[in-house]
């Protein structure tokens, strides 16, 4: 399903806190850490030019200039690298040290940062991440990439958050994420935006690192990485990592979602004197996720594991580049609430540039994907609100499922160094819908070298899989049955997209980035009665609307050892069921959709580079209310502040002390009803750890 589950609400269990006493304690342990950081920041006005004299010792995001974060090379809104302030699409790019310095311990908290990008946090393994709204578990509509490598998993129409996109921080090189659909270049599934997780080439790695820490929330957890070389040109890299997660808090004291997991992989890099370089990767983990009860049913750990190789080869001419890239990806789990599910992914892709035309840069690309799907067996569970019995299959419970794609974009220098026209459009067939064609034209215009404007107009698609038109799900009600079945006409949902934007730097220290984007939707995935007794219902297209927003960053860097930034998104969702619609579910409603995601996000951000090679950094974050609906609660508003201290005893060696959710004892993120005879919805805790990182 998408969305949330659907339950009834009971009041939830009075029980004694007996995090009472620790609570105290650490929110003394709190106050003695913000009155530290608030000495230090004193401090460091005081002894500013001591700070900058540190500050050059140390290699860091503070030392990286306003206009030289505009010019980082982007690749994903059209496959090609070009400069983050000349791509005529809404992009951001979360660095390395963004990552390190928010404190973060896994992608979807490190998504945080970007703008236009909703996380909601459902329990201590599970998040709902989607980019300017239709927010949901399954995050049916952000198409999510590892290196180039889809993690779109079509068994569940949606990302795994929890065990598929892991990496250890450190490795991780940038975070690339489009605001808007990519489907011109990208294809299926990239409606609301693209999240590309870029890891570090293997030279850029040498050496050995380990890092370990452990505290309240993250009981404890560390990786070793070490890299080294394979002749003159060759280099690589291998890495484990381990995790330790207690569960979230839980007002019944069901404190069912601890998680653990362990990855491991490696990375190997080429680089010829003629051009070519070649990059071989591969990564193994293995997960145990908790899982709630359902009724008087205790269904214990889910299993989850997987691997997956990735190869690219790519020749870099002088007005010519080729890339061929292929990769695997097996993914099996059994969360004993469904069917177990293996899904695995083939998929070969070749892309050229070239620049030979005057004033056009041609950028065109092949592709296939061959995904075979096995959800084994038939599940028998329970209902989490009233108990009611029922089976949940798939038919067929095997199947394989091709995609053939092929894309052409056409840039053109209509008056060069000033005004670019891009043209293009990506051609797919699939086995469920058929063809699809998602074309793409966007203007930008470059006034000035300091200042960029840039508009577009692009159609984007969600295909359907083997969920919309293979799930049955039949309840058990005694003197009849209640049955879920499948549509074997399922459409496409459909986006077309406006947007525009305007970048300028207008002081070496000060940056701006404004958005404006108007989405209109069509034929998305609502669920339809069939037949009222027996009662059918199946899923169908019957819901259309649109949604209205914009998004503001600021970067600003008052001195050269402090560091700003801002950004503000806001959104206005409006959804109606079409004419013809026979709704059944609150699931899966216009109600449902238009209370998906916040309206309005704030976030700030600073980092100090501090004498005596300290850095304090910290992240403040304003998330807008979801109104309740149905026999959905509402979910307050909410500010967080998370605080990060950290001491470069030497190049080498690095503690540091992090706070997260510092402003409340627990909150929650997600609306989920408290299900009759099961656990309550989970909050997300006040938590501490520490850390230690060391380099060889």
């Amino acid at each position: 399903m998408d969305g949330k589950i659907c339950a009834n609400t009971s009041a939830p269990v009075a029980v004694k806190d007996h995090r009472l006493v620790k609570g105290a304690q650490f929110s003394a342990l709190v106050i003695l850490s913000l009155l530290l950081a608030a000495l230090l920041f004193f401090f460091s006005a005081a002894y500013a030019e001591d700070a900058t004299k540190a500050s050059t010792r140390l290699s860091g995001l503070t030392e990286m200039s306003i206009e030289e974060l505009m010019n980082i090379k982007v690749t994903l809104a059209s496959k090609k690298p070009e400069k983050y302030f000349d791509t005529p699409a809404a992009v951001y790019v979360i660095t390395n040290e963004d990552i390190r310095r928010s404190g973060v311990t896994n992608i979807p908290d490190a998504l945080r940062m970007a703008p236009g990008v909703e996380v909601a946090r459902i329990d201590s393994t599970k998040w709902s991440v989607t980019i300017r709204g239709l927010g949901s578990e399954l995050n049916r509509r952000v198409l999510v990439l590892m290196d180039g490598r889809s993690v779109y998993n079509p068994g569940i129409a949606g990302v795994y958050w929890d065990d598929a996109v892991d990496y250890p921080l450190e490795d991780i090189d940038r975070i690339e994420i489009v605001r808007g659909p990519g489907g011109s270049v990208w294809g299926t599934n990239a409606i609301n935006g693209i999240i590309n997780i870029i890891t570090k080439n293997a030279k850029d790695t040498q050496g050995g690192q380990v890092n370990v820490g452990g505290g309240t929330q993250e009981r404890a957890f560390g990786d070793v990485r070490y890299g080294g070389k394979m002749g003159g040109n060759a280099n690589y890299r291998v890495y484990a990592k381990y995790f330790n997660r207690g569960p979230l808090w839980h007002a019944d004291g069901n404190n069912y979602d601890d998680w653990q997991g362990g990855q491991a992989g490696f990375s190997t890099f080429w680089d010829s004197e003629n051009g070519n370089t070649l990059r071989l990767q591969g990564d193994f983990y293995d997960t145990r996720l908790g899982q709630h009860s359902v009724g008087y049913q205790i269904l214990g750990n889910a299993d989850s594991w997987g691997g997956n190789i990735l190869g690219r080869w790519q020749r870099n001419g002088e007005q010519s580049n080729t890339t061929m890239q292929f990769y695997y990806d097996h993914v099996y789990r059994n969360n004993k609430r469904e069917p177990t599910g293996i899904v695995d992914n083939l998929d070969f892709q070749f892309q050229y540039v070239t620049s030979s035309f005057s004033r056009q840069e041609i950028n065109c690309g092949l592709g296939y994907r061959l995904t075979a799907i096995n959800t084994k067996g038939i599940y028998g569970g329970a209902d989490p609100t009233s108990g009611v019995p029922y089976d949940l299959f798939y038919d067929p419970d095997r199947r394989n499922d091709n995609l053939f794609t092929a894309f052409a974009q056409d840039e053109i220098a209509l008056v060069p160094s000033i005004f670019f026209l891009t043209i293009g459009s990506k051609f797919e067939h699939n086995d469920y819908s058929g063809y699809e064609i998602q074309p793409n034209a966007r203007l930008l215009w470059k006034p000035t070298p300091n200042q960029s404007a840039w508009a577009s107009v692009s159609r984007s698609a969600r295909i359907p899989t083997e969920v919309e038109e293979g799930l049955f799900l039949i309840g058990h009600y005694g003197v009849f049955d209640v049955t879920f079945e499948p549509n074997k006409d399922f459409k496409s949902e459909e986006l077309t997209a406006y947007e525009a934007g305007y970048r300028i730097q207008p002081a070496k220290r000060l940056a701006f980035d404004l958005t404006a984007y108007y989405n209109v939707y069509r034929n998305l995935l609502s669920t339809e009665s069939v037949s009222p007794f027996p009662p059918v219902v199946t899923f169908g297209n019957k819901i259309s609307g649109d949604i209205l927003g914009g998004e503001l960053s600021i970067d600003y860097s008052p001195f050269d050892w402090w560091k700003l930034h801002a950004s503000q998104s806001i959104m206005r969702i409006s959804m109606e069921p079409d004419s013809d619609s026979t709704e059944a579910s609150t699931e899966v409603s216009a109600p449902a959709y238009e209370n998906s995601s916040p309206s309005h996000q704030t976030l700030l951000r600073s980092y100090m580079d501090l004498p005596y090679n300290l850095k304090l950094d910290c992240t403040f974050r304003f998330v807008g209310r979801l109104p309740a609906y149905s026999t959905y609660p509402e979910i307050s508003s909410y500010s967080n502040l998370d605080v990060r201290l950290a001491w470069d005893i030497k190049p080498s060696l690095e503690i540091s002390l992090v706070g997260q959710n510092l402003l409340s004892a627990h909150h929650p993120e997600y609306s989920i009803p408290v299900p009759a005879g099961g656990s309550a919805p989970s909050e997300i805790e006040r938590g501490v750890y520490g850390e230690v990182k060391w380099q060889w």
